[in-house]
Parts: C-alpha cells; structure tokens; sequence
C-alpha cells in the first residue's frame, strides 16, 4: 500500500518514534515506512517530512508498553505483534519462531487459569508472561516442538496440557510430546503416543471434532 502511495506522490508526513533505555535506542514506531523509503535509492520523495518523537523507558516492559500504544489491538496492531515485542525482549528467547512462542505463553496462561486456578493475564497483559523467567525453557522447548510440521499440536489446551506435563516432569514430558509430535511409538498401535497422535490427527479431518470445549480437548 505504501509502495502505491509513493508512487503514485500520495504520501503524507509519517510518524516515527523511538525510545531509549540505557545506552540503546529502539525503534517503536514507523518500520514500514521507512523500510519503503529505503527503496527509494535515495530518491525522498520532495517536500515530504518525517515526525520524530523521542521517549526514554526505564524497564524492558516499559519498551513494549510503549510499542502497544503505536496502532493498538483497536486500530491495526495483532496479537502476533504485541506478543513478538514482548518476546523480543529476552535474549535467550530471539531465535523462537514467534507463532510458537505465543503459543507458549497463551497456552501457559491458560493451564495456570483453568487448571491451577491461579490469578491469570487478559488481553494483550498475557504477553507479559515473557518475562517470566521459569517459562522461558518451556518456549524455547515449543519451539523445537513445532518446528516439525504438527499443526494438529497448534491448539492453546493441547499446549496447556503440554505445559503441565513440562513442569510436573520435565524429561518424561520432552520425551513423550517428542513421540507424539513424530506420529507416536512405530508399530505400537496401542501406545499412549499412538494414540493421541491419532486422536489429534483426527480432529484436523473431521471438523465437527473441533467444537470439542477447551476442557475436554485438554
């Protein structure tokens, strides 16, 4: 769209913004944009202008609550952009694809919710979780799950089932999701790998399956 309007000499003033904390400055606002004039090969377009704001945060939070303020959930920001601002905040989680690390955390959110009944995060508060620190070995190990093709595991219960399994028995749950994620125990029909494998396999052929509530798919 924005190529459109350059070329077409229908651009307007844009509004960019960045935000300093310590001895680093990150941009918040303004990367499309910018990105389209760079491919420009310097040709700005004449009398168009750029306003900058400048702000200082003094907490990595900060710096994503800054960035949610830029075309919010109302306008035309998506949870995927919230939750990778957040995410990108963390050095050990960077290299996590980011549809699975939200995932993660949605999926943590939800067993500490319904499962544990613990207080828990709404809207895009549930991102936050990013920083905590117990959760981080979790994303990470989603990540090396999904990165085999498993769109039959993408389901927030199924993750949240996942996660309690992960925090009562880390190894036992590494190997057993494992399985499942590879199609189960070869030529053990009746393994527990098996067979959720398939149950979870059938709910992407029959869609009627998919009405199952959150509770009993967990």
């Amino acid at each position: 769209m924005l190529r459109e309007k350059a070329g077409a000499g229908q651009l307007i003033a844009f509004n960019w913004a960045t935000a300093k904390f310590g001895d680093k400055e990150f941009r918040m606002n303004g990367q499309h944009s910018s990105a389209v004039l760079c491919e420009l090969n310097g040709n700005f377009p004449e009398g168009l202008k750029v306003h900058l704001d400048e702000y200082q945060v003094d907490s990595k939070e900060g710096l994503a609550l800054l960035f949610r303020q830029f075309d919010n959930r109302k306008s035309g920001r998506t949870p995927t952009d919230v939750a990778g601002a957040y995410q990108g905040l963390y050095e050990a989680l960077k290299d996590v694809p980011r549809g699975a690390a939200k995932l993660a955390v949605e999926g943590a959110n939800w067993y500490r919710r319904a499962i544990e009944a613990l207080p828990a995060a709404s809207g895009d508060d549930v991102y936050t979780l990013f920083g905590d620190q117990s959760l981080h070995s979790f994303v990470r190990w989603i990540g090396d799950v999904f990165s085999v093709k498993t769109p039959e595991l993408r389901r927030m219960t199924i993750v949240g089932a996942m996660y309690g399994t992960f925090t009562t028995n880390e190894t036992e749950a590494r190997k057993f999701w494992r399985e499942v994620s590879r199609g189960g125990v070869e030529f053990e029909e009746n393994h527990p790998t098996r067979v959720l494998d398939a149950f979870f396999k059938a709910l992407i052929e029959d869609k009627k399956k998919l009405d199952l509530k959150p509770g009993n798919l967990y």
